[in-house]
Parts: structure tokens; C-alpha cells; sequence
């Protein structure tokens, strides 16, 4: 007397991811960059944050659906920042059997002085000026001159003429 018995199999689909965080100018991979990994739902998946390996994340066997990546920035490397901060975090969607790739770019950084001068009086410094710096990937940042001089820490290094730096003053004291 045999019985049969119903065995029922839920088969989740899966697929791959691959984070790169690279640093724009060489291209290189950048190492133990660690990146928050949750999935659509908002749930950390296991072992998150990862941390990159020749600037590589590879991670396999994931259910398929979307995940939001985010870079955790105190884990760029000094003096180097992501090309735009609005990019620190992106949507990923992992499809059945495919490895859904997804890249983070940095950018070489340094402090960038302005010394705001009366040009007809050049040793003259404009105190409380203000201004508008654009960096050569569209970054604007609001600029007051304290004692003349405005300081930008982590400021993108360019070496492309054709698309250098732009400072716009839009207000010098009534003064000068």
C-alpha cells in the first residue's frame, strides 16, 4: 500500500551584481571602498557593507529585484571625493541570470584657495564677498570670502584646460 505524496518547490530566481569604484582620471579600481547594499524592501542584505577588492564588488545568487548601493563616505580614500555627491547613492535592479552592473566614479581632490582683490588695487583683498564656483562637472558651490580669501576643501583637480574651474563673484561690498 503506497501513498503518494505532493512535494511542492519554490525556486527563487537569482542573478549577479558587480559594483566598480573607479577613479576618473586613470580609471583604476579603488580598493576598501565599502558600499551599504539593502534591497527593495529596505532590508541590509547579508554581509553589507561590502568593501571593494581591486575597486571590484561581485556578488552572486541574489533574488532578482531592485537594490539600492550606497557608498559609505567615510571610506574614500583621503583626498579624493565622488564626482558628484548626488551620486553616492543609485538603484540597481538584478534580473534572472544576468549580473546587473553598476559603477561609482572618484575624483582627486584638493583645497582650493580664491583671494578675492580689488582689481584696480591688487593687494587689496575684497572682504565678504560672495561668489559662485563651478568645477568642471557641473558642481556649484556658494562662496563667501572671509578677510578676502574663500577656502574649498576637496576641490576636483582638473588637468583639462578646455574645462577648467569657473569662479563667478556676484556681490563685492559697497565699500570698494
Amino acid at each position: 500500500n503506497t501513498k503518494e505524496h505532493e512535494v511542492i518547490f519554490y525556486v527563487k530566481a537569482l542573478g549577479g551584481m558587480q559594483v566598480t569604484v573607479v577613479e576618473d582620471s586613470t580609471g583604476n579600481g579603488v580598493d576598501e571602498v565599502e558600499v551599504e547594499i539593502k534591497d527593495a524592501k529596505g532590508n541590509v542584505v547579508a554581509g553589507s557593507p561590502y568593501k571593494t577588492v581591486n575597486g571590484m564588488i561581485n556578488l552572486n545568487n541574489l533574488p532578482v529585484g531592485k537594490y539600492t548601493l550606497k557608498v559609505v563616505d567615510t571610506t574614500i580614500p583621503a583626498n579624493t571625493k565622488l564626482i558628484k555627491e548626488s551620486e553616492a547613492t543609485k538603484v540597481v535592479e538584478v534580473l534572472e541570470n544576468k549580473v546587473a552592473k553598476e559603477q561609482f566614479k572618484i575624483i582627486k581632490t584638493t583645497t582650493l584657495i580664491i583671494d578675492v582683490v580689488d582689481e584696480t588695487k591688487p593687494n587689496q583683498k575684497l572682504d565678504g564677498s560672495t561668489g559662485m564656483v563651478e568645477d568642471q562637472y557641473g558642481n556649484k558651490t556658494e562662496v563667501v570670502a572671509t578677510n578676502g580669501t574663500a577656502t574649498l576643501p576637496k576641490w576636483p583637480i582638473t588637468t583639462d584646460t578646455n574645462n577648467p574651474t569657473k569662479v563667478t563673484i556676484t556681490k563685492v561690498p559697497s565699500t570698494h
